[in-house]
């Protein structure tokens, strides 16, 4: 492999910039001031309602909402699920049920109502009733439904009124005839539909043989329909997906399109002239100077509005000027919910949004979403008056979890509430990282991570960093005095792992808290080799691979990646205590030797391979990471004690490797040091480390982390009981569905074994990483000795450690 010089050099240039830097760690920083809340800033306070989707989901395997927006006085929100059938069924819409859920705009429940029971009233004798579509024009819901209705076959809209609850009108989407004389009649499906002022917006794809033929739809209040294909102006093979739309006035849309070269357009249709044309090409090229553009959409009433976790912010198209309307900052929110909501209403000193949640990081397939209205009111005062206000940092978006723990402690800490930092935000930091056409995604990131790094490190040695830093536990070169706060006094609260905030210490100190973490390992049949130690040892993994694996590579990795892989499983940094890495010794050569000696197959092969895998499958590999305990036992089929999660193979058995989901540290110059460090201890307490456990990662307290299993095997087990007499034992294997109940008892057990049995941390400093992965390829391909190879990477790191400084 070449070594990719760009990448290194933008690194080595991260370094040399902090070297001067850190000359000063040495030295005692004085406390800066910590500002407080005044009364003269708005505060604005939250009402978070749940929004019931109206059926028993317990009946269901699938269940989910959307909202359909405000209807008048109404929010109105759509519920679908889907009920069990067999392997070898013919699916019909009968599985499918449908509602209707209707609140006040102050998100008070008012009713819902059977969807299909509505077109019965109207249709009778209607059957297989499917529901396309459900949209809000003219404070009316809009209901687009295919059924059979004795032996015709019809595709009707039928309008609803939700404040009387009866059906307006009718109107046939396409006749008996249409549907004949329509070749690709069956092939068509909607992306999304909208009002836009007194207008229906209809965007929708037909798929034909060479691919999808994208249209977009107007139709005004009479019913004429202006149907645009936007591939008259486009090639059908450039353009892949559609999103949602800006409206620029004028009957003009500016639609969002992913292109196959993977660049995000702007198509401005006309659709008073029906033209089409690219953005930049026209008087709107404008639109790509604006900043976040892509997040940017149309609210009926409202306008081009972005909802963000900083906040809402309008774009008038005619100034092209940005206001921020509501700084989140300055109410009860929880950030991560909030950028999930849709914008309802806004008003003078009120707003009003609703949506659905998807807080679960789980390729599961059960739908756990939470539906919500969430209504901020302005105070006459703000309550937060005196306190002070700490300045935290996320250089990737906040999670659920993370966000709702500011939250509520801005509720109940009476001493200080928490504010975001944008200033270290990704989208922030990257808008310097100029983007060239000889640079990948990987680099690019690695370029914008080391100017995160440059960044936030260079603020913190000059005393003007954020107090508190989240997320960036893989960055241990700020594990210094200079810049953080030791916080091991503040890891002493009941529950928590000792062995997690044991692999947390720099010299006995910790200077960033962990808060929810990964596993990864070896996923292995309990009877295929021996798991009466946590992990594999050279002997034992050559063992399992060609005896229960045949020779075929469990974990799918190439070399490079499984030498790194097992470097962390030492738990051997190869750190010396100056600072530096010491890469040339025994330890290293002895994983490199053992690696060669693997059968592998070469990086193309096994790339060819992994590109032929079906991506629904959730078994072609052996290497899992384990992002939650829902993740496991979708892992394992619910089979936890059949199935072992084991450590990566090393000179000693030992436990699955931690990725660090969650992190927290606090700056060394903070004027609020006992505020600071109020909040992380509030990080570890069991209530809120239960909801890191439930949503983001595997809790580092042991108690939330058993509430947190127990959770979700109640979720699995409910589950199970849906498709346990539909789908015999044979089909829930060939499904990858789960096999049988599972006891949470024993779940908590085996989660809590291999937690207490993990290796460690997996570390790794990109600089480091990138010169082992260039230099040993050399001697995988036999070129050169591997005495030869760590002369070279030991060189070369000395050289970055010596430029860092």
């Amino acid at each position: 492999m070449a070594p990719n010089m760009k990448r290194f050099a933008g690194l080595m240039l991260t370094a040399s910039f902090l070297c001067p830097m850190l000359f000063v760690s040495g030295c005692a920083k004085p406390k800066r001031d910590v500002p407080e809340v005044t009364e003269d800033m708005p505060w604005y306070e939250a009402s978070i309602n749940s929004v019931d989707p109206g059926l028993n989901v317990s009946d269901y395997t699938y269940c989910g909402m959307l909202v359909a927006g405000k209807a008048g006085d109404y929010v109105v929100f759509r519920s679908f699920a889907q009920k069990a059938f067999g392997l070898y069924d013919v699916f019909t819409p009968e599985y499918n049920d449908y509602r209707l859920v209707v609140h006040d705009l102050d998100g008070n429940y008012c009713y819902d109502v059977d969807t299909k029971e509505l077109i019965r009233s109207v249709e009778a004798d209607a059957t297989q009733i499917f529901i396309d579509d459900i949209t809000v024009v003219s404070d009316e819901v809009v209901i687009s439904a295919s059924f059979v209705a004795g032996d015709e076959y019809k595709e009707q809209a039928f309008t609803y009124d939700p404040g009387t609850q009866e059906i307006t009108s009718t109107r046939d989407i396409r006749t008996a005839e249409e549907m004949a004389a329509d070749p690709n009649s069956d092939y068509a499906f909607t992306n999304y539909t909208a009002q836009v002022e007194e207008y229906y917006v209809k965007n929708y794809d037909i798929a034909l043989e060479n691919g999808l033929e994208h249209h977009f739809a107007v139709t005004t209040p009479d019913g004429e329909t202006k149907d645009i294909c936007i591939n008259d102006e486009f090639p059908m093979d450039y353009l892949v997906l559609s999103y949602d739309f800006l409206y620029l006035g004028d009957s003009v849309f500016a639609v969002k399109y992913e292109t196959y070269e993977h660049s995000n357009i702007f198509c401005i249709i006309d659709i008073d002239n029906g033209t089409v044309k690219e953005a930049g090409d026209t008087e709107y090229s404008w639109l790509y100077d604006v900043t976040n553009n892509w997040d940017y959409k149309y609210y009926n009433g409202i306008g081009n509005a972005l909802l963000s976790q900083d906040g809402i912010t309008l774009l008038d198209v005619e100034t092209h000027e940005e206001t921020v309307y509501i700084d989140f900052d300055d109410c009860d929110i929880n950030r991560f919910d909030a950028a999930s909501l849709e914008i309802i209403d806004l008003q003078d000193g009120k707003v009003t949004l609703a949506g659905v949640i998807l807080r679960n990081e789980t390729s599961q397939m059960v739908f756990n979403y939470d539906a919500e209205i969430v209504v901020l009111q302005r105070c006459d005062t703000n309550p937060h008056v005196g306190e002070k206000i700490l300045t935290a940092a996320s250089f990737d978006e906040l999670t659920y979890p993370m966000a709702e723990a500011i939250r509520l402690f801005n509720l109940n800490n009476e001493d200080a509430i928490i504010i975001m930092d944008p200033k270290y935000s990704y989208d922030v930091v990257s808008k310097d990282i100029i983007f060239d056409a000889n640079m990948d995604d990987e680099t690019y990131d690695l370029q914008v991570k080391a100017a995160f790094m440059n960044l936030l490190s260079i603020d913190l040695l000059a005393n003007e960093g954020p107090d508190i830093i989240l997320g960036t536990m893989e960055y241990d070169q700020l594990n210094d005095p200079a810049m953080m706060l030791d916080l091991s006094d503040c890891t002493e609260v009941e529950g928590v792992y000792e062995n997690i905030m044991g692999f947390a210490k720099t010299e006995d100190k910790i200077y960033q808290v962990p808060v929810a973490v990964q596993l990864e390992g070896i996923m292995v049949d309990k009877d295929s080799t021996d798991t009466s130690v946590p992990g594999f040892s050279y002997d034992s993994f050559q063992e399992y691979l060609y005896g229960p694996c045949n020779g075929s590579d469990p974990c799918l990795m190439t070399r490079v990646e499984y030498l790194l892989t097992i470097l962390a499983e030492e738990g051997y940094t190869f750190r010396t205590e100056d600072g530096g890495y010491d890469l040339n010794n025994e330890r290293f050569a002895e994983a490199a030797a053992f690696v060669d000696s693997l059968n592998l197959m070469s990086d193309e092969e096994l790339a060819d391979q992994l590109a032929s895998q079906s991506w629904m499958s959730n078994d072609f590999s052996d290497h899992a990471v384990i992002t939650t305990g829902l993740e496991l036992l979708y892992q394992t089929g619910n089979l936890v004690s059949d199935k072992i999660l084991m450590g990566f193979p090393s000179s000693e058995a030992k436990g699955a490797l931690m990725n660090v989901e969650q992190s927290v540290g606090v700056c060394a110059a903070t004027g609020a040091p006992e505020a600071c460090k109020a909040f992380v201890k509030y990080l570890l307490q069991e209530d809120i480390q239960t909801v890191f456990g439930k949503y983001c990662g595997i809790s580092v307290n042991c108690n939330a982390q058993a509430e947190a299993c127990r959770f979700f095997a109640d979720m699995m087990n409910g589950y199970f009981e849906c498709i346990e007499d539909v789908h015999p034992y044979q089909d829930r294997l060939a499904l990858q569905e789960p096999v049988e109940a599972v006891d949470p008892e024993t779940f908590v057990s085996v989660m809590d074994g291999y937690i207490r049995n993990a290796a460690g941390f997996r570390h790794s400093e990109a600089a480091v990483e990138l010169i082992i992965r260039e230099e040993i390829q050399a001697y995988f391909a036999g070129q050169k000795t591997i005495e030869e190879v760590m002369d070279i990477i030991q060189n070369r790191v000395d050289l970055y450690v010596e430029e860092r400084g």
